[in-house]
């Protein structure tokens, strides 16, 4: 019985410090890619700013046209603060427009792509990041 209760402490604590040595070599953990799709539906006009506000169930975020075919991104999306900009144009099919841009989501940079209807009734926006 004594040569048991000898051997159980070293096999515990075996097992313990060969874990911590197996992560510390390990790999570092790498920043996995990423996808946010945000499907707003048109909240209200700003007629004095020209802006739009969409609301999703992710977030509200705001359009601001800043010149032609340009819009300024700002808002909120599942909780984290969206700033940045997008160019627009027209589909071959003439009733939808197609956004592409960039922009920051909290502190990651986001390439923003989406598009919508030309009625603006609905917006997609889909903010992705690499690894």
């Amino acid at each position: 019985m004594h040569k048991t209760l000898r051997l159980v402490p070293v096999v515990v604590m075996a097992t313990a410090v060969a874990t911590p040595a197996a992560s510390a070599v390990g790999e570092p953990a790498e920043a996995a890619a990423g996808e946010i799709v945000v499907r707003g539906t048109f909240k209200r006009l700003s007629a004095d700013k020209l802006t739009i506000t969409y609301s999703s169930p992710k977030g509200t975020y705001y359009a601001t046209w800043i010149g032609i075919r340009r819009y300024r991104l700002s808002g909120t999306i599942t909780g984290r603060r969206l700033t940045g900009k997008i160019r627009t144009r027209q589909t071959a099919s003439g009733t939808r427009y197609r956004a592409r841009g960039y922009g920051r989501l909290g502190a990651r940079t986001v390439r923003i792509s989406g598009g919508g209807p030309n009625s603006l009734r609905t917006s997609t926006l889909i903010l992705s990041w690499p690894a």
